[in-house]
């Protein structure tokens, strides 16, 4: 039992003693079920059953009789008229758009062929100047007061002592 054979013996245990306490339960519930006899069940259930022979159809008073169901078809007929009659539309609108369609494809295709071409050494040239070309620095904005006392304060923070050294006032 050094292998874990003990754990083993251990969960069949527990098992045994669960499907006991069950048991036990299940008794006592069958118990309380039969505690009343079989003739007070009868006779509450033909209480029961007075009651609604009494009381009538459910969802209307008993003084109130049913229509018969000819009666009730005769009254109200499910069909209705024949709408069997012509729909007459617009004539839809001729489109034809393989013109503009042409069009499209040979813009596409001179933009691509513009894209695809090789390139020349000045090709190369011109766009080495322009990645070459420092961007222009951002004009400067003035500076309102408030903006000016929170650079100070921030300033003040980085260059002062550490808040450990500082004396307390």
């Amino acid at each position: 039992m050094a292998d874990g054979g003990w754990l083993l013996v251990l969960f069949a245990i527990v098992v045994l003693l669960d499907l006991a306490r069950k048991g036990r339960k299940q008794g006592q519930k069958q118990r309380a079920r039969s505690s009343t006899s079989l003739p007070e069940r009868t006779s509450a259930l033909a209480a029961w059953r007075r009651a609604l022979e009494d009381a009538g159809p459910i969802g209307r008073h008993a003084d109130r009789s049913l229509e018969s169901a000819e009666e009730v078809e005769e009254g109200r007929s499910l069909e209705v008229e024949s709408r069997d009659t012509a729909v007459t539309r617009a004539p839809r609108a001729v489109v034809d758009l393989d013109d503009e369609s042409r069009l499209a494809v040979v813009r596409r295709r001179d933009a691509a062929a513009m894209r695809n071409r090789p390139r020349r050494l000045a090709d190369h040239e011109q766009f080495d100047a322009t990645v070459r070309q420092a961007a222009p620095p951002p004009p400067e904005r003035p500076r309102s007061r408030r903006d000016r006392l929170r650079e100070a304060i921030k300033w003040r923070e980085i260059l002062d002592r550490p808040v450990g050294w500082r004396d307390e006032e």
